[in-house]
């Protein structure tokens, strides 16, 4: 059966998030409503190889999907490194082969996307801190720095009680 530009951009975003359910979803109902895999498959790395031409040339190269899509995929580009989306598409490949040749189509898409999630739950798992919780952060020990040294008293004219004059390039603690 015929495969929309929803239901690959649908997966791809679960892939995305690493919803393992949403996707495992999505490849029921396709395998359910009569969709075959294999072209599915095709039609997810025809997608994902736009996102490699986006990354590499910054420019809609050929018109295979709607002005729509094109933009969405323009976006997930800015996201992606060359050498993950060539890797989504080498992996992608290797299981459009496989599909050819299986008993069970279902089993082996659903293992291909499942990867691809876990691909991204390991990625989006060392995320960095985004710069408002980081100022909101800094702000917080700024004020808590400022809050202790004001609270503390001045001992810049005291003597410490534990430590002896410096002697030959050693610091010696009382007992």
């Amino acid at each position: 059966g015929f495969v929309d530009e929803g239901q690959i951009l649908s997966l791809f975003e679960s892939v995305l998030k690493a919803d393992y359910f949403e996707a495992l979803q999505i490849i029921e109902t396709l395998h359910n409503s009569g969709k075959d895999l294999h072209s599915f498959c095709l039609d997810f790395i025809e997608f994902c190889r736009e996102i490699l031409l986006c990354v590499v040339c910054r420019s809609r190269v050929f018109n295979v999907f709607s002005e729509q899509l094109f933009n969405r995929i323009q976006s997930f580009a800015n996201k992606f490194s060359l050498n993950l989306i060539m890797e989504i598409l080498n992996a992608g490949f290797n299981c459009c082969e496989s599909l050819k040749t299986t008993l069970n189509k279902k089993l082996k898409f659903e293992l291909f996307i499942l990867s691809l999630c876990a691909k991204f739950e390991q990625q989006n798992q060392y995320k960095p801190i985004e710069q408002p919780q980081f100022l909101n952060r800094i702000e917080k020990e700024t004020e808590l720095a400022a809050t202790t040294n004001a609270e503390s008293t001045d001992i810049s004219h005291s003597k410490p009680d534990s430590v002896e004059p410096y002697s030959n390039n050693r610091i010696n603690l009382k007992n």
